[in-house]
């Protein structure tokens, strides 16, 4: 089991909630809420971790870390860009269609990335 799986199974029963009252308020199903209990699901997005941060009292700050304790270390990137920590943070709140271009992206620079390796700045 996940920190995150954890921490959200711990949150939700202190609250008193059930899987489904959860999932309803968070907008996922409650298959959704089990699995990520379960640790099946390691890395719900920023909205949904918002929306389960803010129905189950908790702090968004020590959810996204839960979360990130899933990754090796050397797995996450250290950024030092505000301007690009800045357009990230603003994605959440781009409509759907735009972020699913900004995914296509990025994965498609990521795949390059992996197959020809990274260049220098």
């Amino acid at each position: 089991m996940t920190r995150l799986a954890r921490l959200l199974y711990q949150l939700r029963k202190a609250r008193g909630l059930t899987q489904g009252q959860l999932a309803t308020y968070a907008k996922v199903s409650r298959s959704y809420i089990t699995k990520l209990e379960a640790g099946k699901i390691s890395l719900p997005s920023i909205q949904v971790l918002n929306r389960l941060a803010n129905e189950l009292h908790a702090n968004r700050e020590e959810l996204l870390k839960a979360a990130a304790d899933i990754l090796p270390a050397d797995e996450i990137p250290a950024l030092d860009d505000p301007e690009l920590i800045l357009y990230l943070d603003e994605i959440g709140n781009f409509p759907k269609h735009d972020q699913e271009i900004i995914k296509g992206v990025l994965r498609g620079i990521r795949e390059a990335h992996q197959k020809y390796g990274t260049g220098s700045d």
